[in-house]
């Protein structure tokens, strides 16, 4: 009759000597008073605790000190914005950006800069002068042609570029209803009156500068 088979005693567990320990992490056999493993390089024991108490203490006082200042500002006068602050400066939208379509060329006749825009069909004459302010404002040195229809312009451009050449005539009846006016300076150098004039500088519409 066969014998039952005993298992094989399990192997003892190797005694650790009284002046050693097992690092807290690693595992490993360090000495019993080391604080930090020469390993793992990770802290033992009581200074291990010790680093995270001491780590959660300074979180706790910062944020201790940080809610006091708060609190102290929300009391100061000196640090809410004062009721008499300057008020903020709005700036004024251009009213005359709506009534020009675009500007269609610009040229020199003679020493003289000229330049050509097309504006709304149904702008005011109040409008066109507010117009011809703006733009004198911004281009104090240069006259304009205000025109509400461009359907000619190229051949009033070529008229202007080589008059007297018969060769180019002058569109004189589409002038009359689409050149709206002028602006250009009138007399000498030294008057320096700009005015708005009718497109054959008949009459003044509006004395500008």
């Amino acid at each position: 009759m066969n014998q039952p088979t005993v298992p094989p005693p399990l192997p003892s567990t190797p005694q650790i000597p009284a002046s050693t320990k097992q690092c807290k992490k690693c595992r490993s056999v360090i000495d019993k008073r080391a604080t930090k493993c020469p390993h793992c390089r990770s802290t033992q024991g009581f200074f291990r605790k010790t680093g995270k108490v001491l780590g959660i203490t300074f979180l706790i006082f910062v944020g201790i000190n940080i809610l006091g200042q708060l609190a102290k500002n929300a009391k100061d006068p000196t640090t809410q914005p004062a009721s008499d602050a300057e008020p903020t400066t709005v700036v004024e939208e251009d009213k005359t950006a709506d009534l020009i379509i675009r500007e269609l060329s610009s040229h020199r006749k003679g020493s003289r800069k000229w330049r050509n825009i097309l504006v709304k069909a149904d702008i005011t004459r109040e409008e066109l002068i507010e117009l011809a302010q703006e733009m004198h404002k911004r281009d104090s040195q240069t006259s304009f042609n205000f025109f509400n229809d461009d359907s000619q312009f190229k051949n009033y451009l070529q008229w202007e570029k080589y008059y007297p050449n018969k060769y180019y005539p002058f569109p004189e009846e589409w002038l009359k209803k689409h050149n709206l006016g002028m602006l250009n300076r009138m007399g000498p150098v030294s008057d320096n009156r700009w005015e708005l004039l009718s497109w054959d500088g008949a009459f003044v519409l509006a004395v500008i500068d």
